[in-house]
């Protein structure tokens, strides 16, 4: 779709309606980042293009600042993959990737969002690795199939993490790995949760403003997403 009939779209006016400065901020992704936008559009996902810039502006920053890894747990179909494995190509940085291919795990009626379902968003890894091969730079992502929530922790134990997206959609699995990355961070990372309207997810997140005794300064770079910045100095923590 062109930036002309991107316009025309009766959808982004709609948006325009219901969530002001998600639209403006998709707008000026039309306008200003047609890289960006034209990845949005060529590789089906769960994100927004507003939010694959902020993923890429985050990476750009931080990882090039602290000089570890990025992560992301959650990857479905490569999108989220795409924009932040071209951002980590520009700061020659790794990317963990963690994804089970497999769908949602069970989901707790009484916890998480109505609107999903155990297995629901189930995707291969061939459409994966081609879509992050096709748009993004599949030359800097170690991806790890499986149950990130018991694998987070030693992987990242040795560099620590710049940079962490969380898209589980549900309660249990945003906090187990919100308390996995807590263990592991060294100070100054920045965490984006992803689907922070749903009940589990943002029940999660104020647990673990607890756990870390309100360390974290949060903030909504947009609509759908919770950015949590740990301090540089985390001092005795645990």
């Amino acid at each position: 779709m062109s930036n002309r009939n991107y316009l025309r779209d009766p959808r982004y006016w709609l948006l325009g309606l219901r969530d002001p400065y998600r639209a403006v901020q998709n707008l000026r992704v039309v306008l200003f980042h047609r890289k960006l936008y034209r990845i949005s559009r060529s590789v089906d996902g769960l994100i927004s293009a507003s939010l694959g810039l902020v993923l890429h502006r985050t990476v750009i920053k931080r990882a090039a600042q602290l000089r570890r890894p990025v992560v992301e747990v959650g990857a479905f179909k490569g999108l989220s993959t795409v924009f932040l494995s071209n951002a980590c190509a520009k700061v020659r940085m790794r990317l963990h990737s963690f994804e089970l291919f497999e769908g949602l795990p069970a989901v707790n009626p009484a916890l998480d969002d109505p609107k999903f379902a155990t297995g629901q968003f189930r995707a291969t890894r061939d459409e994966y690795e081609n879509n992050v091969r096709t748009f993004g730079r599949w030359d800097v992502v170690d991806l790890h199939v499986g149950d990130a929530c018991a694998t987070l922790a030693s992987v990242l134990a040795d560099e620590g993490f710049s940079v962490c997206f969380l898209d589980v959609d549900l309660y249990e699995a945003t906090s187990a790995l919100l308390r996995a990355l807590w263990e592991v961070a060294r100070g100054g990372e920045t965490i984006l949760v992803h689907d922070v309207i749903s009940k589990g997810v943002r029940q999660a997140i104020d647990e673990f403003h607890i756990l870390s005794g309100n360390a974290a300064r949060e903030s909504a770079p947009e609509a759908m997403t919770a950015m949590l910045q740990l301090p540089a100095d985390l001092g005795q923590r645990h």
